[in-house]
């Protein structure tokens, strides 16, 4: 007989991690539709392709500092709540815009702004939140067994999405990632665990002194400092690839969605097995070298597929040598960051830390994003993947 021990015997951990398993399944599913509306249902150009994916960023980069003084100020359970419930509503318009036949690139934009700006409370209250349901020494096991379950999730969702787009055509598969954030929700409101007292001695201060404490913790602690410095120079170079890849996937490789889907789904397979050897790894060899090996990898793996040149059996083998590459390396190295950050830094100020790295984060992917969606109406697609 098996016996599941360790977090498995924590049921409020348990109920975090079916609703995340399910959202991150349905992200999968609409996060690929998102851009797919775009591009098959209102032909949209490279610039404007990249411009919705950078409206889905510029409220991060805008509040980000603010969120995270919210969510050290507040309960984190309810934000995370309102956050999954606001982002089912505004995901629910983009159907229903499309059966009346009013879509636009506008809308998308709105909606995408307004996904974003939820996300990021979520985001930065969640990584907040772990820490309430489970000791440090178990921090780590909780992160691979989110990682983990989220990988079967990608692969799951992604091996579904690209199908799901072509059979119910992109808006109509928007529904499936609105429907995961009621489930996540659901799982949230379910959750007995009474949270840390907060320390709201500061509430009536200044937003802009707390957010000051945020980023000096975040500077003088040096592990912290090193990680989010080299995630932020990561997160520019990998999101300036990102702008172009389905781009350069869907009209220079002539790729259809479901095959994209397909191989999209190999990289949560993957990344199942980046988390399961986390542990194992930075136990054996240290942070700092599997840090730096998985972004090597991660490095080797983006660079593949700028070497296709058409829709061919040569093509397909290098997408998968990406994502068996990629994938368990961005999962190895994100495990290890967060679980980091989350060890060394106190909880009553974790919020406002989350938010300072967000922030950097956030700014990044944009300046990434912008200068994608440039070199790829000058440049074209294949050489923006190559320059990222």
């Amino acid at each position: 007989m098996i016996r599941f021990s360790g977090l498995w015997q924590n049921q409020n951990f348990m109920r975090l991690w079916v609703g995340q398993t399910v959202s991150v399944f349905g992200s999968m599913v609409g996060g690929l539709a998102l851009p797919f509306v775009a591009i098959l249902s209102l032909q949209a150009s490279p610039f404007q392709v990249a411009f919705l994916g950078s409206m889905s960023l510029i409220p991060g980069f805008l509040i980000s500092l603010f969120a995270g003084v919210w969510v050290d100020r507040l309960a984190r359970k309810p934000v995370l709540i309102a956050s999954d419930i606001g982002r089912f509503l505004v995901l629910c318009t983009i159907p229903l815009a499309a059966l009346l036949g009013i879509l636009s690139m506008v809308q998308l934009y709105l909606v995408a702004f307004l996904y974003g700006a939820l996300g990021t409370f979520f985001e930065i209250a969640y990584h907040a939140y772990l820490p309430s349901l489970v000791s440090k020494e178990e921090l780590g096991e909780g992160n691979s067994k989110l990682s983990a379950s989220a990988s079967v999730a990608e692969a799951g969702g992604f091996g579904m999405a690209g199908w799901l787009v072509q059979w119910l055509t992109p808006p109509l598969a928007i529904l499936v990632d609105a429907v995961s954030f009621l489930v996540s929700a659901l799982s949230l409101a379910a959750i007995k665990t009474l949270e840390p007292e907060r320390n709201n001695s500061q509430a009536n201060s200044s937003v802009w002194l707390e957010i000051k404490e945020g980023l000096v913790e975040l500077w003088t602690e040096p592990i912290v400092r090193s990680l989010v410095g080299s995630s932020t120079v990561l997160a520019l170079f990998s999101r300036l690839y990102g702008s172009m890849f389905l781009i350069f996937t869907t009209r220079t490789l002539d790729l259809s969605p479901g095959i994209q889907g397909m191989i999209f789904a190999i990289g949560g397979l993957t990344s199942l097995l980046g988390a399961l050897v986390a542990g194992p790894l930075t136990r054996r060899f240290g942070l700092g070298p599997t840090l730096i090996f998985s972004m090597i990898l991660i490095s080797l793996g983006m660079i593949l597929p700028t070497f296709a040149l058409k829709a061919s059996a040569l093509a397909i083998m290098l997408l998968i040598l990406n994502q068996l590459l990629t994938d368990p390396a961005w999962t190895l190295h994100n495990i290890n960051e967060l679980t980091m950050r989350q060890s060394l830094v106190d909880d009553q100020v974790l919020g406002r830390v989350n938010g300072s790295v967000r922030f950097l984060e956030f700014g990044a992917n944009l300046l990434g994003m912008v200068l994608g969606g440039l070199l790829g109406e000058w440049q074209g697609a294949r050489t923006t993947l190559m320059i990222g």
